[in-house]
């Protein structure tokens, strides 16, 4: 049986980086879009990055965006990019909204994944979990994770 496949934006981030834990727990090929940087920030991916597919991509870049969906083919998408750094996103409200809702709606409309999912909290309205807390690196970065 092949296994389902998932795209996961935010994968860097503290949700992304969880869900992305629990789908290979569940047997998923999991693929994620991290946003090009001159630095990496992948400490939440430590214990599971070799069992991740990462491609480099921007929400705001249609192009980049559809060269990911190409190359993943994605059954699943589970959009988790956002500012994560709350005040940033009430200072850049505009970008804010980009990330966290336009973004993802760049994507090419005749490569339609089965399912789509979109967080409906807000960054820092959920309080974090003793998992969460618990876990190095957990703490909140003042840029968008992709």
């Amino acid at each position: 049986m092949t296994p389902r496949r998932a795209l996961v934006t935010g994968i860097t981030g503290q949700d992304g980086s969880y869900l992305a834990e629990l789908l290979l727990e569940k047997g998923y090929e999991v693929h994620g879009m991290v946003r090009r940087s001159s630095t990496e920030t992948f400490q939440r991916l430590e214990g599971i990055r070799d069992d991740l597919v990462l491609h480099t991509g921007d929400l705001l870049d249609q192009r980049s965006l559809v060269d990911v969906l190409r190359a993943c083919e994605p059954e699943e998408i589970y959009n988790l990019a956002a500012m994560s750094f709350v005040a940033a996103s009430w200072s850049q409200p505009v970008l804010t909204a980009e990330f966290t809702a336009v973004g993802v709606t760049r994507r090419r409309p005749s490569t339609p994944p089965r399912r789509l999912r979109q967080p409906t909290s807000t960054p820092g309205s959920v309080p974090g979990s003793a998992r969460a807390q618990a876990r190095p690196g957990a703490a909140a970065s003042s840029r968008p994770s992709e």
